[in-house]
């Protein structure tokens, strides 16, 4: 009988302390491939807000002309560039290869 007694009070006391924790939790930090995922997602706005920024000082960029202040590839300029005309903030210029160049959407 005393077991039993002892069994339930520990699943009461457990009960209890499970109530606590979960009321007074917190926002977890995110972990793993989450944490990794939204870096990437800022990293990526900033370069893009990067690149309209040259396109308003310039005026007229290529891909070649985002590569080397990014610091990134040619196939990953070549993505954001084209995102950002999927976007509708800028319009291509040119069919393809070094013809091809970008400017502010007006």
């Amino acid at each position: 009988m005393l077991e039993f007694f002892l069994l339930v009070f520990g699943i009461c006391i457990g009960a209890v302390v499970v109530y606590f924790n979960m009321r007074n939790r917190k926002v977890c930090k995110l972990h793993g491939v989450a944490e990794h995922v939204e870096k990437q997602q800022s990293e990526k706005q900033a370069r893009k807000a990067r690149i309209l920024e040259l396109l308003r000082e310039k005026g007229n960029i290529t891909n070649d002309d985002i590569e080397q202040p990014l610091g990134i590839s040619h196939s990953t300029a070549a993505n954001y560039l084209h995102e950002l005309v999927q976007e509708g903030k800028i319009e291509r210029v040119g069919e393809r290869g070094r013809f091809v160049s970008y400017h502010l959407k007006k």
